[in-house]
């Protein structure tokens, strides 16, 4: 179940924020997320996202202890987009690609009745502004997902 309801997070927020003919690439490898000095604290996220449960902030951290795969979540329309992070490294220092955005995303952290989920999203640019990031929050209501808050990261 959690697999499903991940794609469907991950399609819902790539079709608004990512287009898929551009120049434009996904980070393969997941984002580890670690309770450091640039991550936010479930109490900072609660004075932003009132309504979260703590299981949702809990799984959120487990689920990004150890590195994922995201071609084994996405839709097949974001596939091509894929790019490992030694790619993206070497594609990033080419001209052509200076001015590139590259999209790194965690997996998806549920409330234990899925009716809630955190998604972390960071984007770079490696001729432009220094990384920062985002963490979404997203409802299911009537066997829809759909953003309903977030809470800016800047970890650079």
């Amino acid at each position: 179940m959690q697999k499903q309801h991940e794609n469907e997070i991950f399609s819902v927020h790539l079709s608004r924020n990512l287009s898929t003919q551009g120049s434009d690439y996904i980070i393969n490898e997941s984002t580890v997320i670690s309770t450091s000095l640039w991550f936010p604290s479930l109490k900072q996220i609660e004075k932003v996202i009132s309504n979260l449960h703590i299981s949702t902030y809990e799984n959120f951290l487990l689920a990004n202890q150890e590195v994922s795969y995201l071609a084994n979540i996405l839709n097949d329309e974001f596939l091509p987009m894929l790019v490992s992070k030694d790619d993206a490294d070497i594609l990033m220092r080419q001209d052509e690609h200076r001015w590139n955005i590259y999209h790194y995303f965690s997996r998806v952290g549920f409330s234990s009745n899925y009716q809630q989920a955190l998604l972390y999203h960071s984007m770079y640019c490696f001729a432009g502004v220094p990384q920062c990031g985002t963490i979404y929050y997203f409802t299911y209501h009537q066997d829809t997902w759909s953003a309903a808050g977030s809470v800016g990261v800047f970890n650079q």
